[in-house]
């Protein structure tokens, strides 16, 4: 069965949830989230997502701004932005 990701829309706004503790090291997002006592890493990809899932911006924007700073095509850019998101929500980072 595929992934629930791919059935998510390009429209969709993510927004981190406001309880969540993060701090940047080095390109890298270090994600406390106090209700689980989780401490998630991110990658600098992921962590350039996570920055940008602040309730303004699509997750088309999101790839948009991956393709402006990886050089990536836009397919590309919104398979990984649509895979991370999806990610993000199983965690339950994202408000719902």
């Amino acid at each position: 069965m595929p992934s629930k990701s791919l059935y998510m829309d390009i429209k969709y706004i993510p927004k981190r949830r406001t309880d969540i503790i993060s701090q940047d090291i080095d390109g890298e997002s270090l994600i406390l989230d106090s209700n689980g006592g989780v401490i998630h890493q991110l990658n600098p990809t992921a962590s350039m997502i996570w920055q940008n899932c602040d309730g303004s911006k699509s997750i088309s924007d999101i790839a948009n701004i991956l393709v402006e700073n990886y050089l990536i095509d836009n397919d590309a850019a919104i398979k990984d932005v649509l895979e991370t998101i999806s990610s993000f929500q199983v965690k339950v980072l994202l408000n719902a």
